[in-house]
């Protein structure tokens, strides 16, 4: 019997007789014995090593399984997750795209009106001209922004 699916396994797990299991070795062969009746025989080993390992999975199997569905529902939320920020990169980068040709459009449209150095906006090289220029209001939200042509 080959299981993949570890809610299988639980439900194969949970037919089983209660665990722990331990080993007796009284006997000939070495059993495998559920030590609340310790007169019934769950498994009978050849070696004590394949003894070790049959209880071993009697309690270890039914963990190790809950943990694989446990992971997997983990996984589930992380790729959920993980799909609802690729999809939000991907608007940020169209969003930053579109920004940036507006920005670039409006930096032309700005021709050559700069701030000086102390700040103000001189429009084609005549200081406090821009006060009255129709793109006055674009070049100081520039300026309030960080992008008053230095870039």
């Amino acid at each position: 019997m080959v299981m993949y699916d570890p809610k299988e396994v639980l439900k194969v797990c949970e037919k089983a007789t209660p665990g722990p299991w331990e080993v007796n070795t009284d006997h000939r062969f070495i059993d495998i014995i559920n030590p609340r009746n310790p007169k019934i025989r769950i498994a009978t080993a050849v070696t004590e090593n394949d003894a070790d390992c049959i209880t071993l999975a009697r309690t270890a199997l039914p963990e190790f399984a809950q943990r694989v569905i446990e992971l997997e529902a983990y996984i589930k939320a992380i790729e959920k997750n993980n799909s609802y920020l690729v999809d939000m990169v991907q608007q940020s980068e169209k969003e930053n795209t579109n920004l940036r040709a507006m920005a670039e459009a409006a930096r032309i449209s700005l021709k050559g009106c700069l701030p000086d150095e102390e700040g103000f906006v001189v429009c084609d090289g005549h200081p406090y001209a821009c006060d009255g220029c129709d793109t006055y209001p674009l070049k100081q939200a520039f300026i309030a922004a960080g992008y008053g042509g230095e870039e």
